[in-house]
């Protein structure tokens, strides 16, 4: 075996890895982090493997009924990290498989975070799914305060959370210790990572979401 550079070829591992056809993702798996971030090639495989829009097709037929759910994260601080997550939302509208976690200027691997994120999720809806993800901690995730200090944290501005608002994006403040920055757009997921609060949003299904509920103090 020797080493190699670029990315893998997703499409044709995912069959390989997982199975296809009526056997498809027969080990039955729910969740999936991987390390190449917002790459289109990588997230429209597993989209497109998982089953794209509303219909019964990939993972979502009726003979299969096994999906799964993706994230990635994101740190990009300023407002083209604001503009890089308008446009990952706006050219992934009929995606239900992928998500995007957000914490703007946060030191924290964009991996991390999506793990982290994902994991608590997977936690949660395996063993208390009545609960939520309400007030839930990220630890060990870096709020992003030096980006805020900066000016470089663009969740604390009003006239950019309402930008995320008219462009199919929710965001939303919280308190006077932290901010979180929640956008969803039709069948994307991005959750915040609060600076302090850290907590974050849940959606389900592409059409669907729901929010979070009040940030705990830092």
């Amino acid at each position: 075996m020797t080493g190699g550079s670029g990315l893998p070829d997703v499409a044709a591992d995912l069959p390989l890895a997982l199975g296809g056809g009526d056997s498809a993702n027969e080990a039955g798996f729910t969740a999936i982090v991987h390390g190449y971030g917002k790459d289109s090639t990588v997230l429209d495989a597993l989209s497109e493997y998982n089953g794209i829009g509303n219909e019964n097709i990939g993972l979502y037929q009726e003979t299969i009924a096994r999906p799964f759910r993706s994230l990635v994260g994101d740190v990009s601080p300023g407002s083209d990290g604001l503009a890089a997550l308008i446009f990952y939302t706006d050219t992934r509208k009929t995606d239900r498989t992928n998500g995007i976690v957000c914490r703007p200027g946060s030191l924290t691997h964009p991996a991390e975070i999506a793990a982290e994120a994902l994991g608590y999720m997977e936690i949660t809806n395996a063993q208390f799914a009545e609960k939520g993800y309400s007030d839930a901690p990220l630890s060990g995730i870096d709020p992003g305060i030096l980006a805020r200090n900066a000016g470089q944290d663009w969740t604390t501005e009003y006239t950019n959370r309402d930008l995320a608002v008219h462009t199919g994006t929710e965001a939303y403040h919280r308190g006077n210790r932290g901010c979180s920055h929640t956008p969803v757009r039709r069948s994307c997921r991005v959750l915040p990572v609060g600076a302090g609060a850290k907590d974050f949003e849940r959606s389900r299904g592409s059409r669907s979401h729901r929010q979070m509920g009040r940030s705990p103090a830092a």
